[in-house]
């Protein structure tokens, strides 16, 4: 079924060969029930989804996770290195601070002045890291509502989509809820239906340019 989606959405070069089912797998974390994620031949699906989930069920899921997967690699591996340098380069500058400024301070307290800038200097540095990780987070979410949306142009399968959105989100998974962090930069199954919602019946329509 995976493989006639990669076809009919035109990727039939991203052949797949095995199917692995899993709650936590190496270079993804976490794997969400309404996610299905791809590493080179392998998609891996969530294990607590698996006695749940009807094939029909997973094929809006996979849809969108191929326009995730395919179209938006580069998107995603720009964003996690714009938050990995952000956070390198935050840490850096409070080295070279506490190297090269701090000691220079006057300190009328005494010793223990440095070492309360130090402490604050921590925790400052650590304050711009979730700052950043927070403000990035947003578009790394926006890009799965953006294959959401390409999938159902490319498929018309919106109401199926929605329909598995509202069945996954009523299983009430702790993974689910460890999603629902400001910092997640993969949206719940609850903030996909929404954001399908608002964006009106048209998206949901059944007159795809795909359609089998």
């Amino acid at each position: 079924m995976a493989n006639g989606l990669l076809s009919q959405l035109r990727f039939e070069g991203n052949r797949l060969e095995r199917v692995i089912w899993a709650s936590v797998y190496r270079g993804i974390g976490l794997v969400l029930p309404d996610q299905p994620a791809f590493r080179g031949t392998t998609m891996i699906l969530a294990i607590d989804a698996k006695e749940e989930l009807t094939t029909e069920d997973w094929r809006p899921l996979i849809a969108s996770s191929i326009f995730y997967d395919k179209k938006f690699r580069l998107r995603r591996r720009l964003g996690t290195l714009t938050l990995v340098l952000s956070i390198i380069l935050t840490i850096a500058g409070a080295v070279l601070f506490s190297i090269l400024v701090v000691p220079n301070l006057p300190r009328p307290g005494g010793p223990s002045t440095g070492r309360g800038l130090g402490g604050l200097l921590l925790f400052v540095t650590l304050g711009l890291g979730f700052a950043f990780a927070a403000l990035l987070a947003p578009y790394m979410r926006s890009l799965r509502f953006h294959a959401d949306r390409l999938a159902i142009l490319a498929l018309g399968m919106g109401d199926e989509l929605v329909k598995v959105l509202m069945k996954i989100d009523a299983m009430a998974l702790p993974v689910l809820q460890r999603q629902a962090s400001r910092f997640s930069q993969r949206p719940t199954p609850r903030q996909r239906i929404r954001r399908l919602s608002s964006t009106g019946r048209g998206a949901l329509g059944r007159d795809p340019p795909l359609a089998e």
